[in-house]
Formats: C-alpha cells, sequence, structure tokens
C-alpha cells in the first residue's frame, strides 16, 4: 500500500476521468497503476515520493497528463466536475492506492494512446522507442522507464 490521503484519491479519480474515462475498467486500472508507480519512485514524485501528497503532486506535474494541461478542453471539465460525476473512478482510485487489485501494467510509469491526437507530427512519441513495452489496455499502450536504454 503507498501512503495517501483524501485529497490523493480525489486528484487521482479525477485524472483517471480526465485521461481515461471512455476506456473500460481494465484500462482505467492501468492508468491508476501508472499513477501510483510514479508517486512510489522518486524520480517522478520528488521529495514527495510514497508518501501522502504525491499522488495528486503526480498528476499534477505539467505536462504529464494532458488533461491538466492549460488550454485543455478536459481541464476545465475537471476543475467543474462534482465528485458524484466520479464515483466510478473514485472507487478505482481507492483500490488501486489501497493495493486491492494488482498491477496489469508490470510496473509501467508511462503510457500512450495508440492512436496519435490530433496535431502530431510524430506518432508514438519518441521516448517510446527506448522503453520495454509492458501492456495495452483500450487505446493506450504502457511503458517502464526503467527499461529505457
Amino acid at each position: 500500500m503507498i501512503v495517501h490521503n483524501d485529497h490523493d484519491v480525489l486528484m487521482l479519480a479525477r485524472t483517471l476521468w480526465g485521461e481515461a474515462r471512455g476506456e473500460p475498467t481494465e484500462g482505467q486500472v492501468a492508468v491508476a497503476w501508472v499513477i501510483r508507480n510514479r508517486a512510489a519512485r522518486g524520480r517522478f514524485a520528488g521529495r514527495l515520493f510514497g508518501q501522502e501528497g504525491a499522488v495528486a503532486f503526480v498528476c499534477l506535474q505539467p505536462w504529464q497528463f494532458s488533461c491538466w494541461n492549460e488550454g485543455d478542453p478536459n481541464r476545465a471539465r475537471l476543475l467543474a466536475l462534482r465528485d458524484d460525476q466520479c464515483r466510478g473512478q473514485i472507487g478505482t482510485a481507492s483500490n488501486v492506492l489501497d493495493g486491492l487489485v494488482p498491477d496489469p501494467t508490470d510496473g509501467a510509469d508511462r503510457y500512450h494512446t495508440i492512436e496519435p491526437p490530433p496535431g502530431a507530427e510524430a506518432w508514438p512519441p519518441d521516448w517510446a522507442s527506448t522503453m520495454r513495452e509492458t501492456a495495452r489496455f483500450g487505446g493506450h499502450v504502457f511503458y517502464d522507464s526503467r527499461s529505457a536504454q
């Protein structure tokens, strides 16, 4: 179990809603595990790694989860989102952070969509070729950056 608080659960749930609400449960669990894995690693969570607040910190890092980027249409929706609108994601976030659901990504801490986003000049992203692919769920491909070449 990773140490977390209610704010971490809510930020993870909102990030799941913004990043993966159209995915099946398995895909949302996989995205949640990417965030949990990052929160447990100092490279992503800095001095907070493994502690309360690390999950929220990881979710809100600039350019890490597009739903929180300035100008992303999901951001305004996330900021206005009520808890009852993401009840399923809150349950998924709690279960993943409490360790009640195993990691289907084999330690992944990165992912990208299978389909290129609008305006992408090259796809997949350059970093993907330097890492081991660990899983595919729904519309996402998952990677473990610890395997980077």
